[in-house]
């Protein structure tokens, strides 16, 4: 398996894909994606956009998503507990507006 450094984000020959991790960027097989993914490497796009991200391998990263999920979490369990807090109404929740009666004098 032979993997180049490149230079740029010009073409791509068919059947591979770019690849990075640091300020890496290898041109390598596509057959190889899943095994650069594993390894850390983001998959990227013609134009150096990251397409796909890796799973992260190192522990400061995945203790930073870690505490990022735990706050989105706790969030939502507010939202969530504001909401139950809340009654929807419904129709039968309605009051009806009392209903007026006009009532005439007799005219003597």
């Amino acid at each position: 398996m032979e993997q180049e450094l490149d230079e740029g984000f010009g073409g791509v020959e068919m059947g591979t894909i770019r690849v990075r991790k640091a300020n890496t960027i290898l041109t390598v097989p596509d057959e190889e994606k899943a095994s650069f993914l594993a390894k850390g490497y983001d998959v990227l796009g013609a134009n150096g956009d990251v397409v796909e991200e890796s799973t992260p391998t190192d522990t400061a990263t995945l203790q930073a998503k870690y505490l990022e999920l735990k706050a989105e979490n706790e969030e939502l369990k507010k939202e969530l507990a504001n909401m139950k807090k809340v009654k929807p109404v419904t129709s039968d929740d309605k009051e009806e507006a009392p209903k007026v009666t006009k009532s005439r004098a007799k005219k003597q």
